[in-house]
């Protein structure tokens, strides 16, 4: 995968996203009608807290998909906790530990993410490659998930080591960037995590997240996450509102949409659809619109 920040008089500045399709890749693109369906599952995503591409491109010959967004010029959540700006060097940017985010930060931007992943898991999508880098930042108080087609191209998730045989790995994913807010650095381990002083509502559910039995015959999940007082009390602006959860057409047509990528019964279930990956490591850790080398 490489991303490259481009500009054009016509789009202005845009963050280009190449992928190599992998050997594994469950997506059969070269059949016309499953890339098309790839193609409107990803662009058709509309949702306040999700960023979709303005343009998805598969090339036959050459086995790469084109993948571009408008960039952000207020860069990515691990941009806003380093203090640093995304056009910044990704060597350098991230050197020096983060800051922290106030509690009413964490919420607000806590609750948005989840919304955003449980949008696309209604939709037939688990969303495991979700990590502070490709969370973008729309304004001070608004985030979007960005790169959530990663999931769909066997693209295994920077946290993978941290989420195999965890019960609902998007929970997880989602701890970890909870714990990077609060704390201002990355977990160091997938269990027994050391939570560092941080608010005591911020704490409580990072143990529930990180110190949940296992197996657990009632895991941790995004809806019980949500459903949280220090989420669920967090306003969402009137203008997002109706846009928050699909009619039952629209995540119908949806998971049809997936299904059809990748040859299965939409009904079938979407963890065997999308398993986790075992192979082909994403590392990138910063915004996608960083710079042009590989991530």
């Amino acid at each position: 995968k490489n991303n490259f920040l481009v500009s054009s008089k016509r789009t202005g500045p845009q963050v280009v996203t190449i992928y190599s399709l992998l050997p594994d890749c469950p997506l059969p693109l070269k059949s016309k009608s499953k890339c098309g369906h790839f193609r409107s599952f990803v662009t058709d995503a509309k949702h306040p807290f999700l960023l979709p591409p303005g343009e998805l491109a598969y090339f036959r010959r050459k086995n790469k998909i084109l993948v571009s967004r408008d960039f952000g010029s207020r860069g990515s959540l691990k941009d806003l906790i380093h203090r640093s700006a995304p056009t910044d060097p990704h060597t350098e940017k991230y050197r020096s530990p983060g800051v922290a985010l106030k509690e009413a930060e964490i919420a607000t931007l806590g609750r948005q993410i989840l919304e955003g992943m449980q949008y696309l898991k209604t939709c037939g999508l688990r969303c495991t490659h979700v990590h502070t880098g490709n969370v973008m930042m729309i304004e001070s108080d608004w985030c979007a998930i960005s790169e959530y087609e990663q999931s769909m191209l066997a693209y295994r998730p920077q946290l993978l080591p941290l989420l195999q045989g965890k019960q609902e790995p998007e929970v997880w994913a989602f701890g970890h960037v909870l714990f990077e807010m609060a704390t201002g650095g990355q977990a160091a381990t997938a269990s027994n995590v050391f939570i560092p002083p941080c608010p005591l509502s911020i704490e409580e559910v990072l143990r529930a997240i990180f110190y949940q039995a296992t197996p657990n015959p009632r895991p941790m999940t995004l809806e019980r996450l949500l459903a949280l007082p220090i989420f669920s009390n967090v306003p969402i602006r009137r203008e997002h509102q109706k846009l928050l959860w699909p009619g039952q057409d629209k995540a119908r047509k949806m998971k049809k949409r997936l299904a059809h990528c990748v040859g299965k019964n939409p009904d079938g279930g979407l963890s065997k659809c999308m398993p986790l990956p075992a192979v082909a490591a994403d590392t990138s850790t910063g915004t996608a619109a960083a710079t042009a080398s590989p991530t």
